[in-house]
C-alpha cells in the first residue's frame, strides 16, 4: 500500500493512472496533464517538513517525446516548483533537466543527454539545505553527478503566491 503521508492533487488514487501492481516493487504511474494544468496530474508527493531534507527515487522510463516527462518535483502549486526530469532529446536521446516555474515565468536548465538506453533505470536526488535546493542524477544509485545550478527554495511557499493559502510544499 501507498504510505498515508504521500498525497495527489485533486484525485484519489485510482488504478487507471497510479499503481502499485502494474509492475512489481514499483510505483507506476501513467502520464496525465502538464504541471500547468489545473486538473490532471500524476502526481504523488509527500508535504515538506522541515528546512533541510533530501529525496531520492528510480525512475524506468522511455520518453517517446517531449511532451513526456518523469522525474522528482518540489512544488507549491501549478504555477511555483522546481522539477528535476527526464525526457526525450529526439534521435535516440534522453535528457535530464530542471524545469522551473515562478509564477508566469518559466526556466529551463539541461543538466546531460544520454543515449536512451541508459533510461532503463536512472536515480535522482534533491536536497533542501534552507533556501538552497539542489539537484542530482545517477545511473547506478551510487556514483552521482550534481546538476551545475542551486535553486531557489523560497519561492515555494505561502509568501510568493498571489493564490497563496494552498496547502504546503510538496516532494
Amino acid at each position: 500500500k501507498l504510505s498515508l503521508h504521500f498525497q495527489t492533487l485533486r484525485d484519489n488514487v485510482d488504478e487507471t493512472w497510479c499503481s502499485l501492481t502494474r509492475r512489481k516493487g514499483w510505483l507506476s504511474l501513467r502520464g496525465r496533464d502538464s504541471l500547468a494544468s489545473p486538473f490532471d496530474q500524476s502526481l504523488v508527493a509527500r508535504r515538506l517538513q522541515h528546512f533541510q531534507a533530501s529525496a531520492e527515487t528510480c525512475v524506468s522510463f522511455q520518453p517517446r517525446n517531449f511532451k513526456q516527462t518523469a522525474g522528482l518535483i518540489a512544488y507549491y502549486e501549478r504555477m511555483y516548483y522546481h522539477y528535476l526530469r527526464v525526457t526525450s532529446a529526439g534521435d535516440g536521446k534522453i535528457k535530464i533537466g530542471v524545469i522551473s516555474s515562478e509564477n508566469t515565468k518559466a526556466s529551463r536548465f539541461e543538466a546531460v543527454e544520454l543515449p536512451l538506453a541508459a533510461s532503463g533505470k536512472i536515480f535522482l536526488r534533491m536536497e533542501m539545505e534552507w533556501t538552497e535546493l539542489r539537484f542530482a542524477w545517477s545511473l547506478d544509485g551510487a556514483k552521482w553527478t550534481a546538476v551545475d545550478r542551486v535553486f531557489e527554495s523560497t519561492l515555494l511557499g505561502d509568501w510568493v503566491s498571489p493564490n497563496s493559502s494552498f496547502t504546503g510544499t510538496f516532494w
